[in-house]
């Protein structure tokens, strides 16, 4: 399942309100059970459910990007999904310029810009929070087809342990310095960044870069 980047979720957003009022639920990024049968492995970025005897169609919803390569492959993919199917239809919304497509950064660089921040002062709020572009370095080498486009601190999270790179503990620490991350960067400049809570999450960061190189170093 592909997750929703930001300016996917944002556009949903913009008329998840507008929906509402129209007696529509929004089940955003639905998988399994959420999606019917015909549509095969198509996944839809959400669904509009209308509400029970209504008249109005289900609606499938995609959101494309100014300028997308493949917009329109992906409209035809689905229109013969629909054909003859009543009550389902299609909608597009458009989300504005694709955000950049990200490859994975070599791990040595990976390795070093830790080591950097190792070197900096312990008191600074900056060293923690530049520990989450490694974190998400990290995701994007150990998950490259899943972190093509920029991830919150949270998804990164999540990915993370999802996939067994983590710990369940170690997943609600960084889920906890996440928290502490968005705050700081989003101006409260009153939160503490605690000894412990920087130690902790600097320490799953350099196991996970070692857990990287493990495969290099035992083939040598």
């Amino acid at each position: 399942m592909t997750e929703l980047t930001r300016e996917e979720d944002d556009a949903l957003e913009r008329y998840a309100s507008k929906w509402t009022s129209q007696g529509y639920r929004l089940l955003k990024n639905p998988h399994g059970v959420e999606l019917p049968e015909f549509l095969g492995s198509y996944r839809p970025d959400a669904v509009l459910l209308a509400a029970p005897g209504s008249s109005s169609d289900n609606i499938l919803v995609e959101v494309l990007y100014k300028g997308q390569t493949d917009a329109q492959r992906k409209i035809e993919a689905v229109r013969p999904l629909l054909a003859g199917r009543s009550g389902w239809r299609l909608d597009v919304l458009y989300a504005g310029v694709a955000p950049p497509t990200l490859v994975p950064t070599s791990k040595g660089r990976v390795r070093d810009t830790l080591a950097s921040i190792e070197g900096m002062n312990e008191s600074d709020p900056g060293a923690f929070v530049m520990l989450w572009p490694v974190l998400e370095a990290i995701a994007r080498i150990l998950s490259p087809d899943q972190t093509r486009r920029p991830q919150s601190p949270g998804r990164v999270v999540e990915l993370l342990a999802s996939e067994g790179h983590v710990s369940p503990n170690e997943a609600d620490i960084l889920r906890r310095a996440a928290n502490l991350r968005n705050r700081l960067i989003h101006g409260d400049l009153d939160a503490q960044v605690t000894p412990d809570l920087r130690k902790a999450t600097q320490r799953i960061a350099r196991n996970l870069v070692r857990s990287l190189e493990a495969p290099a170093t035992a083939a040598e």
